[in-house]
C-alpha cells in the first residue's frame, strides 16, 4: 500500500485523534470484557500495535530526509532517536535499520520511493508481523545477499514473509536461518578460529559460530570457587586446547613442563579463564549423576552423513548446537550418547539391545522429537518429561510408539477436557506426536514443527508454492480473456468500419429500412403481449413498440448523416 499525500492539517488531525484513542484505552478497565470479548481484543490491539511500527518508520525517515538530526545538533537519526525517545542505543539501531530497509520515502521532486522489502513492510502495514518477524527475515536476506541475484532475493522475501505472516519470530528465525544456510553453506559452518579468538567469560542464544555471550552475576561463595578454579585451570599453559601436549594436572608437572607449556600458550587471560571453566564443568559432570533417568551428560545428535565428513553441527539434548567434532571430542568414553540418525531423523543406533530400556526410549525421543512436541513450543528435551499419548493409567503401554516428550507447562494442559495427545494415524506425519484440543483449530491434530527448521522452511516454501501457482493461473485467465478480447475487437473492428461506410452511402436509408423489415419478418416483437401480462420478455421479445425503434434508429441515422457526428451511426 502506497502512502497517500495529505495535508498537514490532516495529518495533524489523526494523530490528535489517534492520541485520543490510545489515552481512553489505557484510562479504560477491560475486566468487564467476556472472555471472548478478550481475546478478540488482545488480537486486535496487537495488530494496531504491529501497524504503528510503519508510521514509526515512515516519521523517523521523513525526519532524517528533512535533515532533522543536522538542525538539532546531532551527528546522525541514531543520536536523535537516543536522545529525543530516550531509546537504548540496541533500539535506536534497529528504528535506523527498519527506515533503511522498510520506509517509503519521498525524492525532493515528490515521488514516492518504495522500500527496499516492500513485502515486509507491507505486511506490516497489514498488522501480520512484528518488528522480530521482520528482523529475522531481513537477516537472512542480508547473508544471501552476495549469492542470489535480485530476483531470487525477493523470491526468498516472499517465502519468508508468508512464514512470517503465520509463524513466530522464533519459527522464522529457525527457517529463516535454514535457508541461509542453504544458500550459503561456507557461513552455516562454525569457524574454529573465530571461537577460539572469542571465548571468554564475559557475557544469550547460540550465534552461527556456535558461541554464547554469557551475563552472569555470581554470589560470593560461587565467586570465590570461580576463582579457585581459574586460578588452578587458567594460569598460562595449563588446559590449552591449541597445545599438542596439554597440562592439565598441574600437580604432576615440572616447573620446566609448566614453563615450556606457557611460553607456547599464546591465549589472552579471558580465553584461558574460558578454557578453565571448561574444564572444570568437564570434570563436574563427571560426578554430577543422573537428569530425568539419564546420566548428566552432553547428548548430541548428528546424522551418518555429518558423522563420516566430520563436518556439520551436532544438536545437543539441551536446544544447543556445536560442530561435530567437538560432539565427538566430547563424546568421549561415553560414545552411545552420541545419537546417529539418517534423514529422516530414525535413529540408526542407541548402543543398547534390540528392546529399549526407558534411559534408550528418552534418547531416542531425543533424537527424533528434539523437544517438547506441543505445536509451537521450542522447550529442548532436556528440560522435557516423557508422556504416554495413550495414558498408563487407562492401559497405555510404556512402548516407544506411544511415547513423546512434553514439558511441565504443556504436560499440565493434558486432560479430557484439554489438550489431548495421540499418534497421528496418516499422512506424512503419521507416527508422530498428534496434538487436539477441542476449542482450538475446530479440534483438528496438530504436530510440532518448531524444533524442525527443515520442515519450517518446507512448509513456508509449500505456502508460497500454492499461493504463487493460484496467483500466476489467476494470471494467465486474465490474460487469456485479454487475448480473447483483443482478437474480438480486431475482427469486429473492419466490419464495423465496413457496415458505417455502406450506411454513410447514399442508399443507406434504403438498406436500413430493408434490414429493419427483414427482422421483422424473421423475429416477432410480441410486444403488446409482453407489456399487458407483465411477463419478463424473452429472446425475440421487446417491451418497446417496434414502431419507436425504427423512428428512433431513423432519427439517429439521419441526425448522423447531418452532422457528421459518428457517434449516433446506426453501426
Amino acid at each position: 500500500m502506497i502512502p497517500g499525500p495529505i495535508s498537514t492539517d490532516e495529518y495533524l488531525r489523526r494523530l490528535e485523534a489517534f492520541e485520543h484513542a490510545t489515552t481512553g484505552l489505557a484510562e479504560a478497565d477491560p475486566g468487564m470484557l467476556t472472555p471472548k470479548q478478550a481475546l478478540d481484543a488482545m488480537v486486535r490491539i496487537e495488530r494496531c500495535h504491529r501497524r504503528l511500527s510503519p508510521v514509526t518508520t515512515r516519521i523517523a525517515g521523513t525526519c532524517d530526509r528533512l535533515g532533522v538530526p543536522g538542525q538539532l545538533g546531532f551527528r546522525n537519526l541514531k543520536q536523535l532517536l537516543v536522545a529525543a525517545l530516550r531509546l537504548s542505543g540496541g533500539e535506536a539501531a534497529a528504528r535506523v535499520k527498519a527506515v533503511h530497509y522498510r520506509a517509503w520515502s519521498t525524492t525532493p521532486t515528490g515521488e514516492t520511493v518504495a522500500p527496499r522489502h516492500p513485502l515486509l513492510a507491507q505486511a506490516q502495514v497489514d498488522g501480520d508481523i512484528s518488528d522480530a518477524h521482520a528482523a529475522a527475515v531481513e537477516k537472512a536476506i542480508e547473508r544471501c545477499r552476495r549469492r542470489l541475484t535480485g530476483d531470487q532475493l525477493d523470491q526468498l522475501e516472499d517465502i519468508l514473509t508468508g512464514l512470517a505472516r503465520e509463524s513466530t519470530p522464533d519459527a522464522v528465525r529457525k527457517a529463516a536461518k535454514h535457508a541461509a544456510d542453504t544458500v550459503d553453506p561456507d557461513g552455516a559452518e562454525p569457524d574454529p578460529e573465530q571461537a577460539r579468538r572469542a571465548r571468554s567469560l564475559d557475557a544469550a542464544p547460540q550465534d552461527d559460530d556456535g558461541l554464547t555471550d554469557l551475563d552472569a552475576t555470581l554470589d560470593a561463595a560461587t565467586r570465590a570457587m570461580l576463582d579457585a578454579v581459574i586460578a588452578k585451570w587458567g594460569r598460562p599453559g595449563v588446559c590449552n586446547p591449541a597445545d599438542p601436549a596439554p597440562l592439565d594436572d598441574t600437580a604432576h608437572a615440572s616447573e620446566q613442563e609448566l614453563a615450556a607449556a606457557a611460553k607456547r600458550d599464546e591465549r589472552t587471560p579471558t580465553q584461558r579463564r574460558h578454557d578453565a571453566l571448561t574444564h572444570a564443568l568437564r570434570l563436574a559432570l563427571g560426578h554430577a549423576g543422573t537428569h530425568r533417568g539419564l546420566p548428566a551428560m552432553v547428548i548430541a545428535t548428528m546424522t551418518v552423513d555429518q558423522l563420516t565428513s566430520l563436518a556439520g553441527t551436532a544438536t545437543t539434548a539441551t536446544g544447543g548446537t556445536l560442530p561435530v567434532a567437538d560432539a565427538l571430542r566430547l563424546a568421549g568414553g561415553h560414545p552411545r550418547y552420541v545419537l546417529l540418525t539418517d534423514v529422516a531423523s530414525r535413529p540408526l543406533w542407541l548402543g543398547r539391545t534390540r528392546r529399549l530400556a526407558a534411559p534408550d526410549q528418552r534418547i531416542a525421543l531425543y533424537a527424533t522429537e528434539k523437544g517438547c512436541s506441543a505445536p509451537g513450543c521450542d522447550v529442548p528435551p532436556a528440560f522435557c518429561a516423557v508422556h504416554h499419548m495413550d495414558e498408563y493409567a487407562a492401559g497405555g503401554t510404556t512402548d516407544i510408539d506411544n511415547l513423546t516428550l512434553v514439558c511441565d507447562a504443556h504436560h499440565a494442559t493434558v486432560s479430557p477436557d484439554g489438550n489431548h495427545t495421540a499418534p497421528v494415524a496418516d499422512g506424512p506425519y503419521r507416527g508422530r506426536a498428534g496434538w487436539s484440543h477441542p476449542r482450538i483449530a475446530g479440534g483438528a491434530v496438530r504436530v510440532n514443527h518448531t524444533h524442525d527448521c527443515t520442515e519450517l522452511y518446507r512448509q513456508a516454501l509449500e505456502r508460497w508454492t500454492l499461493t504463487r501457482s493460484a496467483w500466476l493461473r489467476s494470471y494467465n485467465q486474465r490474460t487469456m480473456a485479454a487475448s480473447e478480447h483483443a482478437a474480438h475487437v480486431q475482427q469486429i473492428g473492419p466490419i464495423h468500419d465496413e457496415i458505417a461506410a455502406v450506411l454513410d452511402g447514399p442508399t443507406g436509408g434504403e438498406i436500413l429500412e430493408r434490414l429493419l423489415a427483414e427482422h421483422d419478418a424473421a423475429t416477432p416483437w410480441d410486444t403488446h403481449a409482453c407489456t399487458m401480462n407483465g411477463a419478463t420478455p424473452t429472446r425475440g421479445q421487446r417491451n418497446v413498440p417496434v414502431s419507436l425503434v425504427k423512428t428512433s434508429i431513423r432519427k439517429r441515422y439521419t441526425h448522423g448523416r447531418t452532422t457528421g457526428d459518428r457517434s449516433t451511426d446506426p453501426g
